[in-house]
């Protein structure tokens, strides 16, 4: 299983500056983990992980 870091979308993005911390969640509701993002200009950039999760009804 491979693992993303904050330096993998900084560098896959490198015209974007980010000023918060990813956010882990299920963006599109897909049963999937996805990775989230806001820059500086307030854009919203999802990387979707192929983790599958289960949830109780849990919002993350």
């Amino acid at each position: 299983m491979r693992t993303c870091t904050l330096s993998d979308f900084i560098v896959s993005n490198p015209n974007k500056e980010f000023n918060l911390p990813p956010v882990l969640n299920d963006f599109n509701n897909d049963g999937l983990i996805d990775v989230s993002i806001v820059n500086t200009a307030g854009e919203i950039f999802v990387y979707e992980q192929p983790i599958p999760y289960q949830s109780n009804a849990h919002h993350w």
